[in-house]
C-alpha cells in the first residue's frame, strides 16, 4: 500500500464502526447470561441494551445518509458484508459529515475502547460461563453468598 492508501484505511470510519456493532453484540451476549447470577450484573444488563439500541439507531442514521435503508439492514445483519469496508461508502460518509466527521471518528474510537475495556473484564467470567453450560441443574446465584447489609 501507498502512504495514501494507509492514510485511508488508518482514518475510515466504517471498519471501526462494524468492529464496535460487533463488540457490542458479544458483550450482550455475555451480559444476557450473567445476569442470572446477580441483580447488579441484570441492572448493567438493562443498560447494556438501552445502550447498544441506541447506538444502533445512530448507525442507522449515519448510514441511511450515504445508503440506502434496506442495504443498511442488509449491512448490520452481515458484520461481514463487504461494505463494511468500501472506500467510497467511507468518503461519502465524510462528506456528510464534513467538519463533524473528526468528532463522529474520535466517538465511535472511544466507544470502541470502553467496549474492548469491557470485553476484557467480561472475560474473566469465561470459565464461569463454561461451566455453566456444562454443569446441569440449578444455577449458583453469586449474589446469594454475599452478606447481608
Amino acid at each position: 500500500m501507498s502512504g495514501v492508501e494507509v492514510a485511508g484505511v488508518a482514518l475510515a470510519l466504517l471498519p471501526i464502526l462494524i468492529e464496535v456493532v460487533k463488540s457490542y453484540s458479544t458483550i450482550a451476549k455475555k451480559v444476557h447470561t450473567l445476569r442470572h447470577y446477580s441483580r447488579d450484573v441484570k441492572s448493567i444488563s438493562e443498560q447494556l441494551k438501552v445502550h447498544n439500541g441506541i447506538f444502533l439507531n445512530e448507525v442507522r442514521l449515519l448510514l441511511r445518509s450515504v445508503q440506502a435503508e434496506d442495504e443498511v439492514e442488509g449491512m448490520l445483519d452481515d458484520t461481514s458484508d463487504r461494505r463494511w469496508i468500501n472506500e467510497h461508502l467511507d468518503d461519502n460518509l465524510r462528506a456528510v459529515l464534513r467538519e463533524s466527521f473528526e468528532v463522529c471518528r474520535g466517538i465511535i474510537e472511544e466507544t470502541k475502547d470502553i467496549i474492548k475495556a469491557m470485553e476484557d473484564e467480561l472475560a474473566k467470567f469465561d470459565d464461569l460461563l463454561f461451566h455453566k453450560s456444562k454443569v446441569s441443574g440449578p444455577c449458583i446465584r453469586l449474589d446469594a453468598a454475599a452478606p447481608s447489609q
